[in-house]
Formats: C-alpha cells, sequence, structure tokens
C-alpha cells in the first residue's frame, strides 16, 4: 500500500485536464471513411428499429402520468439550460476547478486507487484502469478517453515506486488477469477483448451451473460483460416467448419494465449478500457470476417449458410445474455455490445469504404480474372494429327497431299444429366461429324443420350489427316475450341456441355476490353482460314459452343444465360443467359440437327421415369423442351433457312425426 499527499491548485488540475484531452486527442486516429461508415451503420439500425416499434409507439396509451412527466422533463430541460448561462457567468469551469482544489490524499492498494479531498473520497479498482501515462509533472490513470486520474509527481518522494507499485498491483488485480498495464489507453483497450471476456463468462456459467470445477476468478468482470450478459438473457427469453406468442405474436412493451424490474431486484439482493458480508467491493464478481449462471439455467428450463406450452396450448400442467420447481431448487442450488465460491464461508452462513437471494429475485417478484415481451396480436382480430368505428349511443338506440323489425317478420302460429320457433344466438363477435354454427344451424331448421319465417338471430358481429339485433340478454328477453305472443305456449316448441364462449364460477359454493355459469356476449367497444344460467331461466319463466330446446355451445355449458332443467325441457350442451369444449377459434368454421350436432348428426338424420333431436345428440357425442381423441389427445374430453323431461319427450315425439308425414 502507498499513500501520497499533495496541495493541488486550480491551476495544477486545469493543467492535468488539458494534458489529458491532448493525450487522448493525439492518440485518436481520425479515419473520415470510416467514421462515415458508422454513422451510416447507426442510421440504418435507427431506421430499422423505427419501422419494426412504430406499431408500438402508436399503441401506447399518453395518461395523465405521461403528460406530467412529460412536462417534468421539459422544465428539466429549461432549468438545466438556465442553470448553465448562471454557471458560466459565475466563471464556469475555472471557478469550479477553484473549489475543487486543497491538499489531496492518494491510497494505492491491491483493490485500486482511493483520492479524498476534505471529506468527501472516491475509489476505482484496478478494473477500470485501462492505462498509464507518465508526463514531466502527473502520473495519469487512464479510465476512457479524455479522464484520467492524475498525481502530481510532488506527492511522491520516490517517484519509481509510484510507476512500479501500480503496474504490480494491477496486473495481480483478477479482472486483469494475464494482461499487461498499458502506457496508451488505446493499446489498453484492445486488450480486454470484449467478445473473448464474454465467452469466458458464458463457459463460467455453463460450468457454475452444472457443478463442474470453476473458480470465481475465471470470470471477467467489466460494467459491460453484466449488461451484455442480462441482453443475452433478455434475448434467450424474449426468442422463447415469441415461439409460444401464436400465430401473430406482438411485441410487449410492458414486458420489458417487468423483466427490468427482475434485475434490478437481482441487483438489490446482490447488494444486500455483499452488504452482509462487508465486501461490497466483490459485487460486480458476483453479478457476473449470478448472470451467467442464470442463462445457462435458461438455456435448459426455456426450452423445455415452450415445448409444454405449444404441445398443450398452456403452461400449467403437472410436468411444467414438476420442472419448474425443479429449475428454482437448481437455481437456489447454484446461487449458494457461487456464494460459497467467492467468499467460502460455513454452509449455515451460505444458506442465510441464499435466503436473501430469494427473497429478492423470487418473493418479491413473485408479488409482481410477470408479462412476456411477445404475446398474441390481437388487433386482427378486432379490425372489424376499427373499420366500422362503431358508435356505441347509435347502436343501443338502434336495437329496439331491429328487435321489433325480426318480430314483426316471425308468423303467428298455427292452429291446431306443433310450429317450432327457432331463436339464435352468437355471443363473441371477433371470432366468426359462433356465428357461423348459429347461421348453419338456422338454414338446417329453417329448410328440414319448418322454422322458415319463424326464426330470429341475435349476432354480435361488426358485419350484422345494422340488420340484427345484438346478443345480449335484454334483446333476448324482448325477443322471447315477442314470440310469446306469437305461439301457442301450449302447442309450439321454441329451439333456443346460444354459441359463444363460457365461463363457470371460481368456487363450487356461490358467494352472496358469485356469478352463476355464464355464456359470453362480448362485442368490444360494446360492454354487455355475460348471460348468466339463472338470468335465462328468468327470462324463460317471464316469457310463458313452455315447451323448450335449448342447445349450449361453450365451455362449461353442463351447469346450465341444473337451472334450466324442467319437465318441459330438453336441454343439450358442449361439455359438462366443469369441461371445456373444442373448436373455438378463428382456424375452425364451427366448434366441435356445433359441427358434430347440427352440420353432421342432425343434418343427416332429418336427410333420411328421422327429426330426433336427442338421437341425434348421442350420434354427436360419438363423433365428439372420435375426433377429440385424434386432435386434442392430451386434454380431457368435453363429455356434451342432455336432459330431457317428460313432457317435452312426447311433445317432440308429435313433431317428427308431423316432419316425417311432410316429408
Amino acid at each position: 500500500m502507498l499513500q501520497l499527499n499533495a496541495q493541488v491548485s486550480a491551476q495544477d488540475l486545469e493543467k492535468q485536464i488539458a494534458f489529458v484531452k491532448a493525450d487522448s486527442q493525439q492518440q485518436r486516429q481520425f479515419n473520415l471513411a470510416s467514421e462515415l461508415k458508422i454513422l451510416a451503420i447507426f442510421m440504418l439500425v435507427g431506421f430499422a428499429v423505427s419501422f419494426l416499434l412504430g406499431d408500438i409507439w402508436k399503441d401506447i396509451y399518453v395518461g395523465t402520468a405521461a403528460r406530467w412527466f412529460f412536462a417534468e422533463s421539459i422544465f428539466l430541460l429549461v432549468f438545466s439550460i438556465a442553470g448553465s448561462v448562471i454557471w458560466l457567468k459565475r466563471g464556469g469551469m475555472a471557478a469550479w476547478l477553484s473549489k475543487c482544489s486543497g491538499n489531496y490524499a492518494w491510497e494505492l492498494n491491491a483493490q485500486g486507487i482511493s483520492i479524498r479531498l476534505n471529506a468527501s473520497s472516491n475509489f476505482f479498482p484496478w478494473s477500470k484502469i485501462i492505462a498509464f501515462v507518465e508526463s514531466d509533472d502527473a502520473w495519469h490513470f487512464y479510465l476512457r478517453r479524455n479522464f484520467a486520474i492524475s498525481i502530481p509527481k510532488q506527492a511522491a518522494n520516490q517517484g519509481d515506486s509510484v510507476a512500479k507499485l501500480a503496474a504490480e498491483y494491477w496486473c495481480k488485480h483478477p479482472d486483469n488477469d494475464g494482461l499487461t498495464l498499458q502506457t496508451d489507453f488505446l493499446s489498453g483497450l484492445k486488450q480486454k477483448s470484449f467478445w473473448g471476456d464474454l465467452s469466458s463468462n458464458l463457459l463460467g456459467g455453463l460450468k457454475l451451473a452444472f457443478f463442474v470445477k470453476v473458480t470465481a476468478l475465471s470470470f471477467k468482470v467489466r460494467t459491460s460483460q453484466w449488461l451484455a450478459l442480462i441482453a443475452f438473457d433478455i434475448a434467450l427469453i424474449a426468442f422463447f416467448d415469441y415461439c409460444v406468442s401464436g400465430p401473430n405474436p406482438r411485441f410487449n412493451l410492458h414486458g420489458v419494465s417487468d423483466y427490468s424490474l427482475n434485475y434490478a431486484l437481482l441487483l438489490l439482493a446482490t447488494m444486500t449478500i455483499c452488504y452482509l458480508l462487508v465486501a461490497k467491493f466483490w459485487l460486480p464478481r458476483l453479478m457476473v457470476m449470478l448472470l451467467a449462471a442464470g442463462f445457462a439455467i435458461n438455456l435448459f428450463y426455456l426450452p423445455l417449458r415452450s415445448a409444454f406450452i405449444l404441445q398443450d396450448g398452456h403452461s400449467g400442467t403437472w410436468l411444467h410445474w414438476l420442472v419448474w420447481a425443479v429449475s428454482i431448487g437448481w437455481l437456489l442450488l447454484v446461487v449458494a455455490r457461487a456464494i460459497r465460491l467467492l467468499f467460502n464461508y460455513p454452509l449455515p452462513t451460505i444458506g442465510v445469504l441464499t435466503a436473501a437471494y430469494s427473497f429478492f429475485v423470487l418473493a418479491l417478484a413473485g408479488l409482481f404480474t410477470q408479462q412476456q415481451f411477445f404475446i398474441k396480436d390481437y388487433a386482427e382480430d378486432y379490425a372489424d372494429y376499427a373499420a366500422n368505428k362503431i358508435d356505441i349511443e347509435s347502436t343501443y338506440y338502434a336495437q329496439a327497431k331491429l328487435v321489433q323489425q325480426a318480430l314483426d317478420a316471425a308468423q303467428v302460429e298455427r292452429s291446431g299444429v306443433a310450429d317450432l320457433y327457432f331463436v339464435g344466438l352468437a355471443g363473441t363477435s371477433y371470432q366468426d366461429v359462433f356465428k357461423n354454427e348459429v347461421n348453419a344451424a338456422q338454414q338446417l331448421l329453417d329448410t328440414q324443420f319448418g322454422t322458415k319465417n319463424r326464426s330470429i338471430m341475435l349476432i354480435n358481429h361488426a358485419k350484422t350489427m345494422n340488420t340484427l339485433p345484438l346478443a345480449n340478454l335484454p334483446n333476448l328477453s324482448a325477443v322471447l316475450n315477442g314470440l310469446a305472443q306469437k305461439m301457442n305456449k301450449d302447442e309450439d316448441i321454441l329451439f333456443l341456441f346460444l354459441s359463444s364462449h363460457g365461463s363457470a364460477p371460481s368456487h363450487s359454493k356461490l358467494g352472496k355476490n358469485q356469478k352463476d355459469y355464464e355464456i359470453s356476449t362480448e362485442f368490444y367497444p360494446l360492454e354487455p353482460n355475460s348471460i348468466e344460467a339463472k338470468k335465462l331461466k328468468m327470462a324463460l319463466d317471464a316469457s310463458g314459452i313452455k315447451n323448450r330446446v335449448i342447445v349450449v355451445s361453450s365451455c362449461y355449458s353442463g351447469g346450465f343444465i341444473d337451472a334450466l332443467k324442467d319437465d318441459n325441457s330438453l336441454i343439450m350442451t358442449a361439455s359438462r360443467k366443469d369441461r371445456t369444449s373444442f373448436g373455438c377459434s378463428n382456424e375452425e368454421k364451427y366448434t366441435y359440437f356445433g359441427d358434430a350436432y347440427f352440420v353432421q348428426s342432425l343434418a343427416n338424420a332429418a336427410k333420411a327421415g328421422q327429426f330426433d333431436f336427442s338421437l341425434a345428440f348421442e350420434s354427436a357425442k360419438k363423433i365428439i369423442t372420435k375426433k377429440e381423441r385424434k386432435e386434442v389427445p392430451k386434454d380431457l374430453p368435453s363429455e356434451p351433457q342432455m336432459f330431457e323431461g317428460a313432457a317435452i319427450k312426447n311433445k317432440l315425439k308429435e313433431l317428427q312425426v308431423r316432419l316425417q308425414a311432410a316429408k
């Protein structure tokens, strides 16, 4: 260790700064052609980034908080400009250097160079020093171009000892292993190969993660290295997020903020560990070790996670949770090993420090939602909304007229004839599959079951919003009440078909405000309420229509049976109350149930002169079972359900006889 003291004036500081600037400018090789190439590359990269991220920026919501931050930024900019003017009027750099003059104390030790002036102090590790240059009256330790720690020669009685001791300390520092302290900063930069150091760190991370022999000093510690490791880790995560985000991936800006928080928590954990061990100078090394090991673990965990998602459509399988739990255990073991290699403390202490890491990186991070870098792009699904520019107010005001037009077109019942009336409801607007199968059901019943001029459609879709009533409970109730006035309630039969997404209660027992089984009636930007099973029952009962055939094609649709069943109802659902159904996507023309029941079973039965709704249902179940085994073998089968009351069974038998006679 070497301690030096000297009185440094403002003129001395100005002279040192002038030398460093002149020296670094002299060393700089100005090449106009190469600089133009660099400028061109930056311009191309800028254009590429603007092109790729153009859709992101236009989708960012500029709220009140953003406006305040923008105003704050403008204020700080103006304040800085005003402050600069005042600073220059008060003497500028000369006055500043005068304040920085005084009695300096330098200390050269194995860790680096410390500088103390009055009550303030700074420390620079040897890993930050890239070159050592000696002038006539000072020694200059370069940290970067135009910036160096300058020690006047008047501070030492033995001038040679400063250069010799600095070179020894620099070379013995673990971050400078195998390097030589250079006498110009360009040569010093060339010694520290970024890619060579990065490859060493990545290899060290693999060895650390797989418990292969490695030392803490094997890792190359630079600011650029831990930033590069973060960038590599982010790129790896983003790549696999992109792979599992579906057919239309879209960059999610919120993922950047979420992962930034994760790395901030990692830094906080590392700082805490080093603080507890009173070893803050090991902070950069521990950070590099943990980042490199974490990247190695992600290299193996993320492909497995992505494979589960691509195979099963989600990441909630028991096998995925098992692999996730193993990866967490693996990570904690590797963290414990890194701390042990660096600090060599006994196992109880290592356990406490690993717990601190777990608290910050796992527990605290778990309190926040973690969004992916890429998500499914729903812009295509919602394209019709922007194209049609839905006027919410006008659309709602138009519903009464559209409902009345539909009712006016429906014919009155025929005395002595068991007429069948059809009502179809397609609830979700952004997927055509529901509209398609309700249309198919209407066409089949109109042509084969006599519902022509006695059928009404309620559809949520941009293409039909101006011609057909929307699919929601108020419109459905109005239609049921209107048809009830045209039907013979004891003689005629209502065929009600609802197709959309469905949901189940979150708990087995319904709380006071807990919703029942529901079928979705989504139509952005309109916000209709979903139709609950119990409210559908209330609407049917209020209409007074007694004879009912009700088909519900949605996930968890079996939950509608308990609410709707009575002696005068035939109820068929696409799934059990605790199962999902399949095929509700834009890739399908019809859902599995809609295709099996209406397009295949009921249509074929009608052509053969069999107009039995329940018999067609049994046939459709077999078709669905076979298709699900082939298309979704890993998922639980939907198991369509049916309930048939005794009274409706006899009424439907009369309908069958009439239709067979008419055929």
